[in-house]
């Protein structure tokens, strides 16, 4: 796991901005629903500006329009800006300039002279997108390789320990999807790049390995060591675990495996590092042995791109706070001339995608 350039922080008008928007979403929705559904609960809202009641009760229909073009115009920014796109960037612009020569036609015509205070704040909301920071922020190309050292990521799954285990409910149908197309039911060496808890390996062993394999995991926490080992007890005459330095290099000899596997370990790697374990494992596997991922990945839909997206934005802030995590494409890391690829899909679960592949090791 190298080191790498820390990640771009949101500047503190942006994220301030994404919450203006955000609440602008929030008021024109309950706005919408009040207006839709008169004499119900959101009713008594409109205490808060009558004026504005009457208005909207003088447009009819149109007004059920106009809320809902602004709370979806809103949630869009708000989106665009956390997720630092470009165009939630522009978006913005263009809505507090609307804003702003709306609010200024209104004062100067006097239509409304409360609009005097929209003016103000309009104009300052544009400064601060105009900032050098925020303007280089959404211009600055993204670098989101910065990953946990290996330092980091031992503190870091010390600490969370069998929690790991809960994440199964988006990664159980990525990993039933690998099960399903890698063949171990035909493997004799088996080894896992990052065996966690152990939970895959005792799966494998339990159910879908013949009884004649063997199978050697490793892992940069003591932790997860520790917790495979238990795991493995029943089988310790084939099976073992033992504690990496959190290095690509596999502690193996050449075409020494005919299966390797890794499930959710190289979006936590850096590109170099990645790189490295496919040198590593087209090394240690023999001619036709079969390479066996899953990784979070991109977004394959709406749902998923946004949990995808959010999930980088978050990983840009603190890297920490997914686990060093964060959407990866394995396919992108083939190299067509040492490997062939036998299956690859995208897996989504509770909005988040994970990509399945298996290659096989050509010479």
């Amino acid at each position: 796991m190298g080191a790498n350039p820390a990640p771009r922080s949101a500047p503190a008008a942006v994220i301030a901005l994404g919450v203006f928007f955000a609440s602008g979403a929030v008021v024109s929705a309950a706005s919408f629903v009040a207006l839709l559904t008169p004499g119900g609960f959101l009713e008594r809202l409109w205490r808060l500006n009558p004026r504005a009641h009457q208005q909207f009760q003088a447009m009819g229909a149109t007004a059920l329009v106009l809320m809902g073009i602004v709370c979806i115009l809103c949630a869009a920014t708000t989106a665009g800006l956390w997720l630092g796109r470009r165009w939630g960037y522009l978006l913005g612009i263009t809505l507090l300039a609307t804003s702003l020569l709306g609010d200024l036609a209104n004062a100067l015509l006097g239509l409304d002279r409360r609009a005097w205070v929209g003016v103000p704040i309009a104009a300052a909301l544009l400064a601060l997108l105009a900032t050098r920071r925020a303007r280089v922020f959404f211009q600055a190309p993204v670098r989101p390789d910065r990953t946990l050292s290996a330092i980091e990521a031992r503190a870091y799954y010390d600490r969370f320990g069998a929690k790991q285990d809960s994440q199964g409910f988006y990664e159980d149908p990525a990993l039933d999807d690998l099960i399903a197309h890698a063949g171990f039911e035909t493997a004799q060496r088996l080894f896992e790049f990052g065996c966690g808890t152990g939970k895959l390996a005792q799966r494998l062993l339990s159910g879908h390995l013949p009884d004649s394999a063997t199978y050697l995991g490793c892992d940069v926490s003591p932790t997860m060591v520790e917790f495979a080992t238990r795991r493995l007890a029943p089988y310790r005459e084939r099976a073992r675990a033992l504690q990496s330095d959190g290095a690509a290099r596999l502690p193996l000899a050449d075409h020494s495996v005919d299966r390797v596997v890794s499930s959710y370990v190289l979006d936590l790697l850096s590109e170099p590092d990645v790189a490295q374990f496919f040198a590593e494992a087209h090394r240690v596997l023999e001619t036709g042995g079969r390479l066996c991922l899953v990784s979070l990945t991109e977004g394959v839909n709406p749902p998923s791109r946004i949990v995808a997206g959010l999930w980088m934005r978050v990983f840009r802030w603190h890297p920490a706070w997914v686990g060093g995590c964060r959407p990866i494409r394995l396919e992108r890391c083939v190299d067509a001339a040492r490997w062939r690829t036998e299956y690859r899909a995208v897996k989504t679960a509770f909005g988040v995608p994970s990509e399945v592949l298996v290659l096989a090791a050509v010479p």
